[in-house]
């Protein structure tokens, strides 16, 4: 669980339909150009928008995700020329690996519970300025 609705639409869509990520996925070029362009689309598609996300992660500078008071993502492009955007094994033994998950978009305050003996649990502190 993430309270970062993007970050959980990629997973449960690398998770149901990798392929599908994939193939937007590489309908992208790593130009400065496409990166601002990709950057300001706000696509509908659950997978366009996994893919967008992933695109965004391995092109910005320094693959932050950042966004503003708005919740408009706002990283800059990062010159990141060799960056491998589609990496197809991993995003599938990723589906493999997520597939008896439970994918949430809520904090771990509403998780926690959840937690029994053997899991493995990262709970990642929040940011503060």
């Amino acid at each position: 669980s993430d309270t970062n609705e993007e970050l959980i639409n990629c997973y449960y869509q690398l998770k149901e339909d990798p392929n599908l990520v994939i193939k937007y996925l590489k309908e992208y070029k790593n130009t400065e150009s496409d990166y601002y362009s990709i950057r300001s689309s706000k696509p509908r598609n659950p997978s366009k928008k996994a893919a967008r996300f992933i695109y965004l992660n391995r092109t910005s500078f320094n693959g932050i995700y950042r966004v503003n008071s708005a919740g408009i993502y706002n990283v800059p492009y990062g010159k990141r020329f060799n960056a491998d955007i589609v990496t197809e094994e991993i995003f599938q033994t990723m589906s493999v690996f997520l597939a008896d998950c439970k994918i949430n978009c809520t904090s771990f305050e509403h998780t926690i519970h959840n937690i029994k003996e053997n899991d493995l649990v990262f709970i990642d502190p929040p940011y503060t300025v």
